[in-house]
């Protein structure tokens, strides 16, 4: 199980094995499924929150288009290793 967290406009972002979670003072304020498990801590830039998957994949979502299951997933990107 890996977590991690990071602050924006009142809320928590928590990762925990494939779930990323927004979370206020006293509630979960939604919860998006992703198809693999977390690596890394989620990262907020630019209105957007990013966050890796073990299946080298790099989740992209809009914070500016909450909708009640969460926000919008606008970029799903594979990583390339070598």
């Amino acid at each position: 199980m890996g977590a991690a967290c990071r602050g924006y406009c009142r809320k928590i972002y928590l990762a925990i094995d494939n779930v990323l979670y927004a979370i206020n003072e006293t509630m979960v304020m939604w919860k998006k499924e992703l198809k693999s498990l977390v690596k890394g801590n989620p990262t907020i830039f630019n209105d957007k929150l990013a966050i890796s998957t073990l299946d080298d994949c790099l989740y992209m979502l809009d914070m500016r288009m909450i909708v009640q299951s969460g926000p919008i997933i606008s970029h799903v990107i594979m990583i390339v290793t070598k």
